[in-house]
């Protein structure tokens, strides 16, 4: 009986370490504190912009407006649809797409491009354009900025769209990822923000930065942070991607607000944010009394739980047990305990290489991974940093810079006939599908949601991270039926 105790005991805490793991990206038992400080970013990719014409000018009364850059990679360079001033940025969890959001740089692409990690092409751009917003002084305000991304395991990306007037509206917008042609097809847009007409200037300054997806228990969850005149975090369930819903259990009817010394999260503005599968967020914020911190949110929303005293976080990544941080002005990548929040070191960079601007760490399979950008519009580079955090790993980025290398601009002729020959699709209208999601400020009116443009839909199902679980359960089933079958 003492030993079938002892037994049920293991298993307790085996599960209750597969959970914990579970709360953060996985780092293998090789990653230690001296890992980091030994660690140093190289770039992948950068991006240096150069002025040409797009197919996405027929949307546009000036087809000399748009930008197409120069992406070099480590052995040549190629025309492809991204510009300068990358803010948005995520990595799919397979490593097979990088999806970059631009800002205005000058008279620049403002969109979410989809960047093939395997061809070194960009295959298909994702962006928010409104011919009806006439009113606005500038027409380029008709396209909003991708400032916030996100992409989960099945294949779906997460868009945070703001107008570039900066105005009244902030919209999730969803894709699906078509793995055969390359192209993203969306499946959802609606407002998470909306106040008056947008775009007018006499109305509220809202932004938004940080978008994250966590698959917590058997919910997908999307997070977004709206900034400005107005800090709030919303979140909703996106289980159902075409039709997502405020998850209520979260904050205030799934808002958590921030803005005022009253709320629970006192912020002056907020940045960038991590998710934990169990719900925790991590985000990087100006406080209300100036300074700049992580703080660690409770899973309902009821609060900070705990705070990394960063001076200069912009982004943020939970990884293992570690707080990664990279900062606004691209002085420092840091990184912390998660349980003492104690520094234990920072990754190294050649400052004089690339951006000032780090504005997304991630790690994936582990291996850190930067957006690093220029913030001045017209700025020269932009660039996906990465550093192999152990020998695995280093085997790893050596296999994605051979697969780039002699492959610059030339996607796979499938993909490109694929490309070819599918029939672009119109997406679905709040009134073809459901009402545009909003805020839970009863004064805030919902909207229709906008159109855009979209390819076909079919893409690989991640199932990793259910896999592993169901391997440690398969192992602690055989283990106590191995027990259990002993005589004693």
């Amino acid at each position: 009986m003492k030993k079938l105790l002892s037994v049920l005991l293991c298993v307790a805490m085996l599960m209750t370490a597969a959970a914990v793991s579970a709360t953060a990206t996985d780092l293998s038992s090789e990653v230690t504190d001296d890992t980091w400080n030994e660690a140093e970013l190289q770039a992948l990719v950068y991006i240096q912009g150069a002025w040409c014409a797009s197919d996405m000018a027929e949307d546009y009364d000036n087809d000399e407006w748009f930008y197409v850059d120069e992406m070099e990679l480590t052995d040549g360079s190629f025309e492809t649809y991204a510009t300068v001033n990358m803010r948005g940025f995520t990595m799919s969890p397979d490593r097979k797409f990088a999806y970059m959001g631009f800002l205005n740089g000058g008279s620049a692409f403002r969109g979410c491009a989809m960047f093939d990690m395997e061809t070194g092409a960009i295959t298909d751009v994702y962006y928010r354009y409104d011919q009806e917003l006439a009113d606005l002084d500038d027409p380029a305000y008709r396209f909003s900025f991708a400032k916030g991304l996100a992409a989960d395991d099945r294949g779906y990306v997460y868009v945070g769209f703001a107008l570039s007037a900066n105005y009244n509206l902030v919209t999730l917008g969803i894709a699906k990822a078509n793995y055969e042609t390359k192209k993203l097809e969306e499946v959802y847009n609606g407002a998470i923000y909306e106040y008056g007409t947008p775009g007018d200037q006499g109305g509220i300054h809202v932004g938004v930065n940080g978008v994250d997806v966590a698959k917590v228990g058997d919910r997908y969850l999307c997070y977004a942070v709206i900034n400005y005149d107005v800090d709030r975090i919303v979140c909703y369930d996106v289980t159902d991607p075409a039709h997502p819903e405020p998850y209520k259990e979260f904050g205030v009817d799934g808002v958590l607000e921030m803005h005022t010394a009253d709320d629970p999260v006192y912020v002056n503005d907020a940045y960038y944010m991590d998710v934990d599968e169990d719900g925790t967020v991590w985000l990087c914020a100006k406080m209300g009394d100036g300074s700049t911190k992580v703080n660690k949110i409770a899973p309902d929303g009821s609060g900070v739980v705990g705070t990394v005293e960063d001076g200069t976080a912009y982004c943020v990544a939970h990884a293992g047990s570690y707080i990664i941080t990279g900062a606004k002005d691209g002085s420092a990548i840091n990184v912390y305990d998660d349980s003492s929040f104690e520094k234990v070191g920072s990754v190294k960079f050649d400052t004089d290489a690339y951006g000032i601007y780090f504005s997304m760490v991630q790690v994936i399979d582990d291996i850190l991974i930067v957006a690093d950008s220029d913030n001045n519009d017209g700025g020269a580079f932009n660039a996906i940093m990465v550093a192999p955090l152990t020998a695995d790993a280093q085997a790893k980025v050596d296999e994605m810079v051979e697969n780039l290398n002699g492959k610059s601009g030339e996607a796979d002729t499938e993909a490109d006939t694929a490309a070819d020959t599918a029939e672009a699709t119109e997406a679905p209208t709040a009134a073809d599908t459901t009402p545009a999601v909003t805020e839970a400020d009863a004064t805030t009116p919902a909207t229709e949601a906008q159109g855009t443009e979209g390819g076909t839909e079919k893409a690989d199902e991640g199932c990793g991270s259910v896999m592993g679980l169901a391997a440690v359960y398969a192992v602690i089933v055989a283990g106590i039926g191995f027990m259990m079958g002993k005589k004693h």
